[in-house]
């Protein structure tokens, strides 16, 4: 799921009411600094790119001690004050827990957010900056539901960002660090793409 950039409310909520907001409803809801954004529901591009790339890390994953954790695993960004929920992480140990909430996560290795039509702006810039800010952080890994389109940004041993773009079938995500390496066939498995004429 997608986080929407509007609030669904206007007054300050605290971290104590936001965690029983969660636990009353159920539902998710990332927040920041005392706002509370709205969860969106996925869409079933979304939701199937999600599953493929679950199970192709979970299968290359298996036996190591890094391990792929889904979009209920909350993450903290601790220094924006943000709380929110990737679509998908790797996450290694030893992990590393917010004292203030309980099971969320601090050190998340590789972030991947499923981007949809309504909050790919957001994600690209908005959720680039903050994930950049994260310490462990390798790795930002954006996907298209819309289109076949990755964006992969890896943080370089000297501080730098590199980013690559994927667009063909048989083109490689590679995250050597993890032993990881995904088709984007793998990734987009059982979806259809509507031919662009270029002439």
């Amino acid at each position: 799921m997608a986080a929407s950039p509007e609030t669904f409310q206007q007054h300050y909520i605290t971290l104590e009411e936001y965690l029983k907001i969660e636990e009353t409803t159920g539902e998710r809801h990332d927040w920041e600094n005392g706002r509370v954004y709205n969860m969106a529901g996925a869409s079933y591009r979304h939701n199937t790119v999600v599953a493929n790339v679950m199970r192709e890390f979970g299968v290359q994953l298996r036996g190591k001690g890094c391990q792929p954790l889904s979009n209920d695993q909350r993450v903290t960004i601790p220094e924006l004050k943000r709380r929110t929920y990737p679509d998908v992480i790797i996450a290694c140990p030893p992990f590393e827990w917010d004292d203030e909430l309980p099971h969320t996560l601090l050190n998340p290795r590789v972030v991947i957010e499923v981007l949809s039509p309504s909050t790919q702006r957001f994600d690209r810039t908005n959720k680039l900056a903050w994930y950049r800010r994260v310490p462990s952080v390798t790795d930002y890994v954006m996907i298209a539901s819309e289109a076949m389109h990755v964006q992969h940004i890896r943080r370089l041993a000297e501080g730098d960002w590199r980013i690559q773009v994927y667009e063909r079938p048989d083109e490689i995500l590679d995250l050597p660090e993890y032993s990881c390496r995904l088709k984007l066939k793998e990734i987009y498995e059982r979806l259809e793409f509507e031919e662009v004429d270029l002439k």
